[in-house]
């Protein structure tokens, strides 16, 4: 994955499974979706 894959998923201009579909992104495994943690949240 790419940085500018990266920013995206974190800012959440774009979700995991869309990455995913249009090739972005390389995984598998029961550990390789991070569709749960993405976007990122900041918290105070």
């Amino acid at each position: 994955m790419n940085a500018q894959t990266w920013l995206a998923l974190a800012a959440g201009e774009i979700l995991w499974s869309e990455a995913l579909n249009n090739g972005a992104i390389t995984a598998s495994g029961v550990r390789a979706d991070l569709t749960q943690y993405l976007p990122l949240r900041i918290t105070s």
